[in-house]
């Protein structure tokens, strides 16, 4: 003998669909609202350390040119200095070698400090402390809402009217007390 079931037991389970479909429609806009914050947070990190990244190279560059052109300078001179040693048109040339490298070193000094500061202010940031909270929130909510779907099904099934429903907190309550010898310890 197969029983029909009552119009009114398909109710409960279509509100637990919803509840849950609901659930999932939350979860999934909470974890792309976290995945925006993260990216918008991660794009402005990236730009703070850009510009003293590109400062370092450039320092770096210019010491190499500079480098360079003190070898190129120190040669020129010294060969100068065995061939002639009064200044002639090789002499002027050597110093205009080395006054370009002393110009370059002094800009390679200032690009590394200005650098330097803005790296440093750069890691003082707290970058993703935006993101870190509001994925804690979102945790929490979802604990929330599972919770709560989980009272939800609870009651649907029994079919009991909210007032007479116990929240969880109570439900467990109860439940201690119901356990063998919980009476005994009070």
């Amino acid at each position: 003998m197969r029983r029909e079931p009552k119009e009114d037991s398909m109710a409960p389970r279509t509100q637990l669909d919803e509840v849950v479909t609901s659930i999932k429609s939350d979860v999934t806009t909470l974890i792309e609202a976290n995945k925006e914050l993260a990216i918008a947070e991660i794009q402005e990190t990236a730009k703070r350390y850009a510009i003293p990244s590109g400062m370092f190279g450039a320092a770096g560059y210019l010491a190499l040119n500079a480098i360079s052109l003190l070898f190129i300078a120190a040669s020129v001179g010294i060969g100068i200095l065995y061939h002639l040693l009064g200044i002639g048109l090789g002499g002027s040339l050597a110093l205009g070698f080395l006054t370009m490298a002393v110009i370059l070193l002094i800009i390679v000094a200032i690009l590394g400090l200005v650098g330097k500061a803005k790296l440093e202010t750069a890691k003082n940031a707290n970058d993703l402390e935006h993101t870190v909270s509001e994925a804690k929130t979102s945790v929490n909510a979802v604990k929330d809402a599972v919770e709560r779907g989980k009272d939800s099904a609870m009651m649907i099934a029994s079919k009991t009217e909210p007032a007479d429903w116990p929240p969880s907190e109570a439900r467990r309550a109860v439940a201690d007390t119901d356990k063998p010898g919980a009476s005994a310890n009070k």
